[in-house]
């Protein structure tokens, strides 16, 4: 065999091992003090789509918020996702404007700092929603612990 041959060679040596696990659906929330940038993807067949918003950062607004990520993820998932209570979402720990979201949205976050979160070269709201979703799309974050209400008073 001549050497151009051997370079373009495949050799496989094993079936293949899953290195990438993609969960349901992901949600990114990047967060200021008088707004929150909402990102949610969601997987149709074997496409992913995106949805994102921008919601005032009172907490009538950010309850809302929750329910449309909510409606969003149960009515545009297909096959359909059945959330069950429980929502994980990655969320950047900017000062302290992510506390009232977690407050409102309960479920379990991947709290971020935005240093270290991968900002895109081009910062803006709706960009680094958008890659907080897929951080937790692909849970490149681990789940981050709240204290329970009587701990964190």
């Amino acid at each position: 065999m001549s050497q151009t041959n051997k370079e373009h060679e495949v050799v496989i040596l094993e079936e293949g091992i899953e290195i990438q696990h993609t969960k349901a659906y992901g949600i990114g929330i990047d967060t200021h003090s008088k707004f929150i940038q909402v990102s949610v993807l969601v997987k149709r067949q074997e496409k992913f789509f995106e949805y994102r918003r921008e919601f005032p950062s009172d907490y009538d607004s950010l309850v809302a918020a929750k329910e449309w990520v909510c409606k969003v993820v149960e009515t545009c998932s297909d096959p359909v996702v059945s959330l069950n209570g429980t929502l994980h979402f990655c969320i950047e720990s900017t000062a302290s404007y992510h506390f009232p979201v977690i407050k409102a949205w309960s479920g379990t976050p991947s709290i971020v700092n935005p240093s270290i979160a991968g900002a895109t070269k081009r910062n803006t709201d709706v960009l680094d929603a958008k890659l907080l979703a897929i951080h937790d799309l692909t849970g490149v974050w681990a789940e981050s612990f709240i204290p329970p209400e009587p701990i964190g008073a």
